[in-house]
Parts: C-alpha cells; sequence; structure tokens
C-alpha cells in the first residue's frame, strides 16, 4: 500500500513538476530604481505661457516694411528746405521791436474803459492824474511814478484801485509797490521835518 502511495506521488511529480523560484539578485533592485530616476527626469511639465504657439514673423516683416517706407519718404522729403526757427525775442509779435508801445497804450486805454466815468470824480482827483495812474500801473517805468503812487494811495480802499487790480495778478502786484513807494515817501518827508524841528530847538529860549 505504501508502495502505490510513493508511486503515485512520483506519477504526479512527472505530470506536474514544481516550478523553481529563482532567487531574487540585487541587481534587479537598483536597475528599477534607475529607470525609474530616468522617467522622473525625462517627465516634463508644460506651462501655460509655454503651451502656446511661437509668434509668427508676420510682425517682424510688417515692421521692417514700415521702417523701409519712412526711409523712403525721408529720402523723397529730404530735398525739402529745413524749417527755420525763428529767435525767441521776435517770436511773438507783442514781442517785437516797436510793438511795446503800441501794446502799452492798448492796455492802458483798456484799463480807462475798465475804470469809466468814476475815476474823474474818485476822490477829488481829475482825468489827467487817474490817466497818469493806469499810465504807471500798465507800464514798468513811469516818469510819473512818485505821483501816480500818491493818487493810487489815496485811492487805495476804492472800487477804481480794485477794479484795476482785479485785471491781473501782475497789475495788482504793481498798484501794490506803486502804494509802497509813496508810504516810504511820506515816512521819509515825516523823518526829514522831524531832523529840522530838533535842530531848531534851542533850550535857552524857554529860560529865558
Amino acid at each position: 500500500m505504501l508502495a502505490i502511495v510513493v508511486a503515485l506521488y512520483f506519477l504526479y511529480r512527472l505530470a506536474f513538476p514544481k516550478k523553481t523560484e529563482l532567487p531574487k539578485s540585487n541587481e534587479n533592485i537598483p536597475k528599477k530604481r534607475n529607470d525609474e530616476t530616468s522617467i522622473v527626469g525625462q517627465s516634463r511639465v508644460v506651462l501655460g505661457y509655454r503651451s502656446q504657439p511661437p509668434p509668427t514673423p508676420a510682425t517682424a516683416s510688417k515692421s521692417d516694411n514700415s521702417e523701409e517706407k519712412a526711409d523712403t519718404f525721408a529720402e523723397e522729403n529730404a530735398s525739402e528746405p529745413m524749417e527755420i526757427d525763428v529767435p525767441a525775442e521776435y517770436e511773438n509779435e507783442s514781442e517785437e521791436p516797436g510793438n511795446e508801445d503800441v501794446d502799452t497804450n492798448e492796455e492802458a486805454e483798456e484799463l480807462r474803459q475798465t475804470l469809466g466815468s468814476e475815476a474823474e470824480l474818485a476822490a477829488g482827483f481829475s482825468y489827467e492824474e487817474m490817466d497818469l495812474a493806469v499810465e504807471a500801473v500798465s507800464q514798468p517805468e513811469s516818469e510819473n511814478e512818485a505821483e501816480a503812487a500818491e493818487v493810487l494811495y489815496r485811492l487805495e480802499h476804492t472800487e477804481c484801485v480794485e477794479q484795476l487790480a482785479a485785471v491781473s495778478p501782475e497789475k495788482a502786484l504793481r498798484i501794490k509797490s506803486l502804494i509802497s513807494l509813496h508810504v516810504q515817501s511820506i515816512e521819509l518827508t515825516d523823518e526829514e521835518n522831524r531832523i529840522e524841528d530838533t535842530s531848531d530847538f534851542n533850550i535857552a529860549d524857554f529860560l529865558s
């Protein structure tokens, strides 16, 4: 009976031989890691802006054509006369020689029209005196500055002077300087009179 069982076992092994497993070698593991490393190194991430198609060279060709056209037009216009810059002192007609007096007179006339008939009656001044004041305000250098300064000083807080000062900031500054000039002349006159009074003082006149 035992012999039969042993014979059947050998027949079974002959019919279905047992697969022998080869021992795992250490060389397979690093090779697998190298493959993984190579796969990781070869993988690429495509960014959004890099995934866009590269610009076509059509724009460059257009710009080149425009530059060529610009050069062509420049060569055609090269024969035309160049523009000549006008000197700064003659750039405006008001600054040309001979026009300063005309502009000043026109400006003075505008100031006279601004004042109207009130100028003759304001503070008892005549039209001629008011005309001197208007001329002094319009012209930086006037021969009658002292007289005009007195007129403006006496009319400092009147509507006439306020209308003159409202014409422009330059006119207001000019009026202020003329009034200050008259104030200085008054102070100088008072100081001179005070010195004369003290020089004539004699104490003997009071002791006698």
